[in-house]
């Protein structure tokens, strides 16, 4: 069964940008072509037959997945026509007569599919860690004003292989950074009293 349509993701906007205008209009052709025609088109132009061979592997993917879908329902509607109970059905052939719960992945909810899928793909790629560059944390340290030392933080969980306390896998660098800085005021933090008391000794001394 031939889908009705298709669906082009902004991850692929990458590779069809760098095309000239008159490849992308190849690009465009070949991909009615192939959704329509079912077969891979013939190309003129190695940069427009370059980026369908990244295009395609999706448009596969999506397929597959819309084909499951309706073999799925397929198979769902055979077993309601196979059973013998008709209560609560139109007749006689087994099928209910409340059709809007009949199945959550209708045929026409086939792009909906392809649009999950992706929606946990990014969730997938936002947690993977990327340990920043030094100009990263630069620009965040100097953005927030923050006085630390963005050469010495970036070396310091590098080596320790950009893990925290009891060895879990920093998620958020940036919160990291804040952290840090949080740890280095605790160290580095004295109470008035304790500089009164100091402040008290001195003037003591200063009086022998």
């Amino acid at each position: 069964m031939m889908k009705d349509g298709f669906i082009l993701y902004c991850s692929h906007y990458p590779t069809i940008k760098k095309l000239s205008s008159d490849d992308k209009a190849i690009l465009l052709d070949a991909i009615f072509q192939y959704h329509i025609e079912s077969k891979e088109p013939e190309f003129d132009s190695f940069p427009a037959e370059l980026a369908f061979s990244f295009l395609k592997q999706q448009f596969d993917r999506d397929l597959n997945k819309y084909q499951n879908v309706v073999d799925r329902n397929k198979k769902n509607i055979e077993k309601r026509w196979e059973k013998s109970d008709t209560k609560n059905t139109t007749g006689k052939t087994g099928i209910k007569s409340d059709t809007k719960n009949t199945d959550k992945d209708n045929v026409n909810d086939k792009d909906n599919v392809n649009d999950k899928d992706n929606v946990n793909e990014n969730k997938n790629k936002r947690l993977r860690f990327t340990p920043p560059s030094l100009d990263e944390v630069s620009i965040y340290i100097s953005e927030n004003k923050f006085n630390i030392d963005p050469q010495r933080f970036l070396d310091f969980y590098t080596a320790n292989g950009w893990v925290q306390g009891k060895g879990k896998p920093i998620k958020d660098w940036k919160a990291t950074v804040r952290t840090w800085i949080t740890e280095n005021n605790k160290t580095a933090y004295r109470h008035p009293s304790t500089e009164l008391f100091d402040k008290d000794i001195k003037d003591k001394l200063d009086k022998f």
